[in-house]
């Protein structure tokens, strides 16, 4: 499970290059299920770390994607200092 951190909503997209935007964004403080994480840092935005998450739960099923570091990811929520960008222990996707 994540927690949607960014309080304009997290975009999801069909793809980590963001090119196609998902069925609406993770809303603010929303908790959502997580499959797996993907590293890629192409879209600016998902760094630091560069990761994403492949979001599991309705409306997303496993096909779209969130930039991990719009999650709070084990900070506290609204915290502006957060320093979690990408919670480690959700598995790699294959």
């Amino acid at each position: 499970m994540a927690q949607g951190g960014n309080r304009t909503g997290s975009p999801t997209f069909a793809d980590t290059k963001a090119l196609t935007p998902g069925p609406r964004p993770v809303d603010f403080g929303e908790l959502v299920e997580v499959a797996c994480k993907a590293y890629d840092p192409t879209v600016k935005s998902a760094n630091p770390d560069g990761y994403w998450y492949l979001l599991a739960g309705s409306p997303w099923n496993g096909q779209h994607w969130a930039a991990a570091n719009t999650f709070t990811n084990g900070d506290e929520l609204g915290d502006p200092n957060g320093t979690h960008h990408t919670d480690m222990t959700i598995p790699d996707c294959t």
